[in-house]
């Protein structure tokens, strides 16, 4: 019961005779085997050798040292357990150092999965006291910049636990507890830890202008640990500081990229014209809300198919390819075509398409930006100009008079036939000529 609950005795010295003969090298076992006391130093002494032979007992027992009753003088038994004792203390350093050393190897790991500043200040100071072995009352300030705004004048606390929990997102130097503000900048002007008799802080360098310090109640407690352990666990969170500083650098350029592409992405959904981008495959790679809602479809079901799916006429499908064609071999640096197809409810209708290459860092051609504007008016207006002049021709053409008509520098546009017959021009030839030529 005494060794289940004093796990650190550093020396037992056992009788091999107690209740029974074998009672002492029963309990070696027991030691050993089930409570796995393995620091422990072990003296097995006997007043009857013959119950258990020393060199028998050293072979099969794990035991550290064998001495008889009859030896065991005053300074003999001195010398032992001081032996014993010291073996114990390097034991466990031993012991100790190898697990820090697991633990810091833990704790860079799980520290490394942290992808935010708070996080793992939190994370460090869980670690530490894991470390210690002991409940940690610390913050971890961020020297020079704060991770909630763009303050990069002050410092900042990232992380505080126990009684400065509350302590989270302030700057530094409006903690009521001056000590704490003396104690870290005093350790970040040095760039080295700082000791003193109930408080440490720990100086951590990520990068030349990222600088932090962790400051803990009870500088006793750090002096059970090896400083080479202590300098390993630092550089750990330091790296661990510039691993979350670059995927916090990553996020933002990714937020900023996202940003811009949803900027963009209502710009081109806004327009009333059709937007979009095909790959050098002809499959649509990009398709702005106007398109997508002329077929039906939205812009993401449109993306990764072919314009077959969208032209049945085979003609203009044949030309559209030709035109991309040439956009794709660097033929052509721009064209244009007006297209007309037949809408889902049967109406023609005609558009101005304008295609352009984009290229990647090499300069080739990797897809190709359209934009499709509507002129289905303007077509339906150039046809009624057209009709209407053609039906003006025909009245022109049926008076029995003659009609000329001049443009505003008096020369020749139009004569019917008597004109014709009378000035013995033909119109075609007069056309432009001034009206006092052809009347001589």
């Amino acid at each position: 019961t005494l060794l289940r609950g004093h796990r650190d005795v550093a020396v037992v010295l056992l009788d091999v005779v107690m209740e029974t003969a074998q009672a002492g090298l029963e309990l070696v076992g027991f030691i050993r085997d089930q409570l796995g006391l393995a620091e422990c130093r072990l003296i097995l002494r006997t007043g009857e050798p013959g119950y258990a032979p020393e060199l028998t007992v050293i072979q099969e027992y794990d035991i550290n040292d064998y001495r008889t009753k009859g030896e065991l003088t005053h300074t003999r038994l001195i010398t032992t357990v001081s032996s014993a004792l010291r073996s114990y203390q390097q034991l466990h350093a031993l012991a100790e150092h190898r697990r820090g050393l697991e633990l810091i190897v833990r704790a860079a790991s799980d520290l490394m999965q942290e992808h935010a500043i708070a996080n793992l200040a939190e994370g460090v100071l869980t670690q530490l006291a894991a470390l210690l072995r002991l409940p940690v009352d610390g913050i971890v300030c961020s020297q020079k910049g704060s991770p909630y705004g763009d303050d990069r004048e002050h410092c900042y606390v990232v992380g505080a636990t126990g009684r400065h929990a509350g302590c989270i997102a302030q700057p530094l130097e409006t903690l009521a507890d001056q000590r704490i503000v003396a104690a870290i900048m005093s350790s970040v002007a040095r760039r080295k830890h700082l000791f003193g008799t109930d408080y440490a802080v720990l100086y951590l360098q990520a990068a030349p202008s990222q600088e932090a310090a962790i400051f803990l109640e009870g500088g006793q407690v750090l002096e059970t640990i090896d400083r080479a352990l202590l300098d390993v666990f630092v550089a750990n969170i330091a790296a661990c500081f510039r691993n979350v500083k670059l995927v916090e650098r990553l996020l933002r350029a990714q937020q900023e990229i996202e940003a811009q592409r949803a900027f963009l992405r209502t710009v081109i959904d806004a327009s009333p014209h059709f937007i979009f981008v095909i790959d050098r495959e002809g499959r649509i790679r990009l398709a702005n809300q106007s398109l997508a809602e002329r077929f039906g479809q939205s812009p993401e079901q449109m993306v990764g198919r072919a314009q077959a799916d969208f032209v049945s006429d085979p003609q203009l499908l044949q030309a559209l390819r030709s035109d991309d064609e040439a956009i794709a071999a660097c033929r052509q640096q721009r064209i244009e075509r007006e297209i007309s197809f037949i809408g889902r409810s049967g109406e023609e209708r005609w558009f101005h398409t304008v295609k352009v290459p984009l290229k990647d860092a090499s300069g080739a051609v990797d897809q190709i930006v359209g934009v499709s504007i509507d002129v289905t008016d303007r077509k339906r207006a150039e046809r009624r100009l057209l009709e209407a002049k053609e039906r003006v021709q025909v009245t022109l053409d049926s008076i029995g008079d003659a009609v000329i008509t001049t443009d505003a520098q008096g020369c020749i546009d139009y004569m019917n036939p008597v004109a014709e017959s009378l000035t013995g021009w033909p119109s075609a030839e007069a056309r432009g000529r001034p009206a006092g030529e052809v009347f001589r």
